[in-house]
């Protein structure tokens, strides 16, 4: 399993997840804030939540992705895509399926403190702020580096 979370300029970012022989790729915007996002979920899953969804808000439109606790330290994952914003409560029909695997809790918590580290390393505080209009998820990144 890997995550790529690529920053743009504008408040646009690009993400894929690679499971197995399956990709996704997202675009999303600056409307969701899905690095602080992806994070939170990753920590709720380390501290024994069941399920936790991860929002990737395009223009128009939204993929969702769910991570399931399945038990034995493995996370299931499900990306969907909606034709609306129905995290807003938009009716946007039933989702479609763009991913469906599973990885271990700590593989998933590797990638995502991973690309966490090295989007600060690249941009720093302040290019962070200016590209994506919210500042980096410090707090979010420094309780993953907690669970390590």
């Amino acid at each position: 399993m890997r995550i790529h979370y690529g920053l743009e300029d504008g408040g646009w970012a690009y993400v894929t997840v690679e499971c197995g022989a399956q990709k996704a790729e997202m675009r999303t915007s600056y409307l969701h804030d899905s690095l602080r996002d992806l994070a939170s979920a990753v920590r709720a899953l380390l501290m024994t939540a069941s399920e936790a969804t991860v929002i990737f808000m395009d223009e128009p439109g939204e993929h969702q992705m769910i991570l399931r606790n399945i038990g034995n330290q493995h996370v299931e994952l499900e990306i969907l895509w909606y034709d609306g914003w129905q995290s807003w409560g938009m009716p946007s029909g039933p989702g479609q399926g763009r991913l469906f695997g599973k990885t271990s809790i700590e593989q998933l918590h590797k990638q995502v403190l991973f690309e966490l580290r090295r989007l600060l390393d690249e941009n720093g505080q302040d290019l962070y702020f200016e590209k994506w209009g919210e500042p980096f998820p410090t707090m979010e990144m420094l309780d993953l580096e907690e669970l390590e």
